[in-house]
């Protein structure tokens, strides 16, 4: 579990960079009207094992940011802050956390716009590996 935290931590610290408002998983949130924000989801995916020995595996966890913008002003703007968020995590990244490696193996995506009733929303998703020793 410390792994997962360890991501989260990273991920969060991050993101707070772009000077936007973040609303996170399960923290109230209420975003102003006029102003453009980001939705952050962690999804846990099955552990991989790329040994055969017990002292190694990597947690993979997706992370979804969604970009919400306002509607009415075309996509540019909210593609734009996408790429930024894009940028936070390009493939090859790799960090330590203590005693966790966390890597991006993968070109994180940035699929196409959705129109909400009252947002333009583009997600950005990121495939995190976080190297765990279990010696």
């Amino acid at each position: 579990m410390a792994a997962i935290l360890a991501l989260k931590k990273s991920v969060e610290t991050k993101i707070a960079t772009l000077g936007l408002p973040v609303a996170y998983e399960n923290v109230n949130f209420t975003p102003a009207a006029d102003q453009d924000y980001l939705i952050v989801q962690f999804m846990n995916l099955q552990p991989d094992d790329p040994v055969i020995g017990r002292g190694y595996y990597r947690e993979r966890i997706q992370v979804q940011v969604f970009v919400c913008s306002k509607l009415g002003v075309g996509t540019t703007p909210a593609l734009t802050k996408a790429e930024e968020v894009r940028a936070l995590f390009p493939k090859g990244f790799s960090e330590t956390s203590g005693t966790y490696e966390i890597y991006t193996f993968e070109t994180p995506q940035v699929k196409s716009a959705v129109k909400t009733v009252d947002r333009i929303v583009i997600p950005v998703i990121f495939d995190f590996a976080v190297g765990v020793l279990t010696l």
